[in-house]
């Protein structure tokens, strides 16, 4: 995976404060940001991390609309929903509910993403 920066940030565009949340992939400097920092940036708990790397899996950050956090298992090598089924994940498409909830869990472009809440995987 690229140098991903996840997380809350604040930026001044037209004289107006704006905060949001954003995966960005390289780069934090969107177009037409006069200000830009980073406030806070998102990381899975630790345990989270170890559980989805018991599993062979990465752990992420997914924000649900109602802006709760949410530590999220990843299998990157299983980019279909076939390979996903040998995996502890669940093949997630952009048009799922799970998708529509959590919009920031499929990065722009993929057709969906192998992986499941950590809450969802026995300790």
């Amino acid at each position: 995976m690229d140098n991903i920066v996840k997380g809350l940030f604040v930026t001044v565009v037209g004289g107006v404060v704006v905060w949001f949340l954003t995966e960005r992939n390289g780069t934090v400097d969107p177009p037409g940001a006069e200000v830009f920092e980073a406030v806070m940036m998102l990381q899975c708990d630790e345990s989270s991390s170890t559980i989805c790397q018991r599993r062979g899996a990465t752990c992420t950050v997914s924000i649900k609309t109602d802006q709760t956090k949410n530590d999220f298992c990843v299998w990157s090598d299983a980019q279909s929903e076939a390979r996903c089924r040998q995996t502890g994940g669940i093949w997630t498409t952009p048009s799922s509910r799970y998708a529509q909830n959590h919009p920031d869990i499929i990065p722009v472009g993929q057709s969906g993403i192998c992986g499941t809440e950590v809450q969802n995987l026995d300790n």
